[in-house]
């Protein structure tokens, strides 16, 4: 799964792109525009996004075991 489907999918089941941005220590307008196609961000923010969001998720696991 690409990383835009990744945040796609958590949109989809509810997420803001504010509660996204905090997760990945970005700006909500930068996620948005991004996601829309509307701009593009560095081969680093996107690690860094993808970085965070693998993190988040895996926290949530260990918090429900």
């Amino acid at each position: 799964m690409i990383l835009k489907d990744k945040i796609q999918f958590m949109l989809d089941k509810g997420f803001t792109y504010g509660q996204l941005a905090k997760i990945c220590n970005c700006h909500p307008t930068s996620l948005s525009k991004w996601m829309r196609g509307e701009s593009n961000i560095s081969e680093r923010m996107m690690e860094s996004i993808e970085f965070h969001i693998k993190t988040f998720i895996e926290n949530l696991v260990i918090i429900w075991k």
